[in-house]
């Protein structure tokens, strides 16, 4: 009987994995609770360690390096854990076992393996519930990217100037330590530099990061060769959660970047561009755009994962006991109050429902109204930039007005978003233009411009994608004329995706056409705020703890607290004071880039209709 039960045992723990059940079967063991949130195991694997283009550092060196202070190695989960990573298991993907989010990579100018970092390191966060770890995919990560960036390049800086640890360290590479240490004084300029371009006086610690200012670094200042360019990263931002992102129709905290089309790719690509992504902008004789190191192929596979992304359910944690049961008095009350004083902004869906990609409307507010930190909407729309040697290329890169000597960083990034998706068009077209048929569906047949000469080798067979484009467009439902019409085009016209995506993906706001005559309008969007109550902090730049706080006005938000803690406060709803000294923060919101200013929606309510609105936001 003992060994039949055992079968028995093995049967449903085999049936909960495969059905993608919400009960965790590992939570005796590691403490760790996994919810239903329409991801199994090989999703989250997909997820956690597909490599965007991303390099930072050798990988092997980054496996052999210690600790500046120690000979532990750097990698160790118990040092990488003090900046917020989640350790993670060994597997096909993750053949090292680094934490989520660290991926094997490639550089645009080495072919040797590079450690990455992709989407997952920011956007998957840890919840701490009494002893229960709850993960928490597509949420607000705990990383604290500029200690790990601070940490690591001291190492560097150790590893080179203490002879014993550059021994070490070369014992472990299997190579001479003369031409070790030559290649990492390289590796540490790199380093020094990257922290120069984007020096932080308001820092960012857990949770956050000035990542508009960082991609608009990386991209006008880096990767044209002009330092000058450079803008300090003080405008500090939460890192967003992700869920139901491929449904809304503009992303990004300003409201700005549209969200269909090629502005899908677009958007993904900027990103990567902010995060180590490479570009060289010197003109190839073998393909259009700017050769990278962008992996723009699995930027797309990643971007379809995230469509069976759901939020995550504090229902589902009280019926497994880990957090309170709602009260369904307070949650109905609290429904009627989110209608009468939250909904026109920030619209009410159902994640578990079927949805149309890019229809979930986003509201955005001005700044003058919202009042809240004005750092990260101001960098972007009023931000001036010397073009360097972009002057008198196109603003989309194929199409648009040259470029003027000085113009905004937003139309920068546009130019150079573009080119790169256009290389990887170039290089990989077979592959990538079938993945792309999706993105423009409908639009095929309204291509009349063409850009062939701009194509330095418009010849390349593009036939082995037929079946594939085929398929998706069947099932898009196109029509049978619509479908011929397309494949004539691809047959007749190879170029005609490239000035698809400069008409319909470079824009990620108001081309800047006449370059400094029109500005951006400084705003912050109001999503949807099912799952909320796992995002902690909250406000765009994460200066208001709890949702609680964010219910009073201005002079009653705590002015300072620590942040970085994964600890739920489920009464408040937010996250505790972390008090260890480990992977902490003082937030100082009377810093600029930290201001806890604005958003005084709810502030007059009586105690009763807080406690109700909260227990709504529980159930979202």
């Amino acid at each position: 009987m003992k060994s039949l039960s055992k079968l028995l045992q093995a049967i449903t723990l085999m049936l909960l994995v495969s059905t993608q059940q919400l009960f965790a079967f590992f939570d005796n063991d590691s403490h760790l609770v996994i919810l239903d949130q329409g991801w199994d195991e090989s999703d989250r694997d997909f997820f956690y360690f597909t490599p965007q283009g991303s390099p930072i550092i050798l990988y092997d060196w980054f496996l052999a390096l210690e600790q500046s202070n120690s000979t532990d190695l750097f990698r160790s989960d118990t040092h990488l854990k003090n900046f917020g990573l989640i350790p993670w298991t060994k597997s096909h993907s993750n053949i090292d076992a680094l934490p989520i989010g660290m991926t094997i990579d490639n550089s645009l100018y080495s072919n040797e393996r590079h450690l990455g970092i992709n989407c997952a390191a920011c956007h998957t966060s840890e919840v701490v519930i009494d002893s229960k770890t709850v993960l928490v995919d597509g949420g607000v990560s705990h990383f604290d990217l500029w200690s790990f960036m601070k940490n690591l390049l001291a190492s560097m800086e150790a590893t080179y100037k203490d002879s014993d640890k550059l021994n070490r360290f070369s014992e472990r590479l299997g190579q001479d330590t003369a031409k070790v240490k030559a290649r990492l004084r390289t590796a540490i300029q790199k380093q020094q530099n990257w922290h120069a371009r984007n020096n932080a006086e308001t820092l960012p610690g857990p949770g956050r990061a000035d990542a508009l200012n960082v991609i608009l670094n990386q991209v006008t200042a880096k990767m044209i060769n002009r330092p000058d360019n450079a803008r300090p990263a003080n405008a500090p931002a939460s890192y967003p959660y992700i869920w139901d992102t491929p449904y809304l129709d503009f992303v990004q905290y300003i409201g700005v970047v549209p969200n269909d089309h090629a502005g899908v790719l677009a958007r993904n690509v900027g990103q990567v561009l902010g995060v180590f992504g490479e570009v060289s902008t010197i003109s190839s004789k073998l393909n259009a755009g700017y050769e990278n190191s962008i992996k723009t192929t699995n930027l797309i596979d990643i971007e379809d994962k995230l469509k069976t992304l759901r939020s995550p359910s504090w229902k589902e944690l009280s019926v497994r006991g880990f957090l309170p049961k709602l009260n369904d008095s307070l949650v109905k009350e609290g429904s009627k109050i989110y209608k009468s004083h939250c909904a026109s902004c920030h619209v009410e869906i159902d994640s578990s429902k079927s949805r149309v990609l890019n229809t979930i409307q986003i509201n955005n507010t001005a700044l003058t109204e919202i009042g809240t930190d004005p750092g990260t909407a101001m960098s972007y729309a009023s931000r001036v930039v010397a073009t360097g040697p972009l002057e008198g290329r196109n603003s989309s890169y194929i199409v648009g007005t040259p470029l003027c000597q000085e113009t905004y960083a937003n139309q920068i990034l546009d130019h150079m978003s573009v080119a790169v998706i256009i290389n990887d068009l170039s290089k990989e077209k077979s592959e990538l233009i079938g993945s792309l048929a999706d993105i423009f569906k409908g639009f095929f047949s309204s291509a009349e411009k063409t850009v062939a000469d701009y194509l330095s080798n418009p010849n390349i067979e593009t036939r082995e994608s037929d079946k594939r484009l085929i398929e998706q467009m069947q099932n898009a439902n196109a029509t049978p004329e619509q479908i011929a019409s397309t494949l004539k085009m691809r047959d007749n016209n190879k170029s005609a995706l490239y000035d698809l995506i400069a008409k319909n993906g470079a824009g990620f706001s108001k081309t800047d056409s006449k370059c400094l005559e029109s500005l951006e309008t400084a705003q912050y969007r109001a999503k949807p705020l099912n799952g909320v109550w796992a995002t902690g902090p909250f406000l765009h730049n994460g200066s208001v703890p709890t949702l609680a706080d964010l219910l009073e006005a201005e002079n009653n938000r705590p002015d300072r607290f620590r942040t970085g803690s994964p600890k739920f406060d489920p009464v408040k709803v937010g996250f505790s004071e972390n008090n260890t000294g480990v992977n902490t923060l003082l937030i100082d919101t009377k810093l600029p880039g930290n201001l806890n200013s604005g958003h005084e929606y709810g502030v007059n309510l009586s105690k009763k209709d807080k406690l109700s609105l909260l227990e709504y936001l529980k159930s979202l």
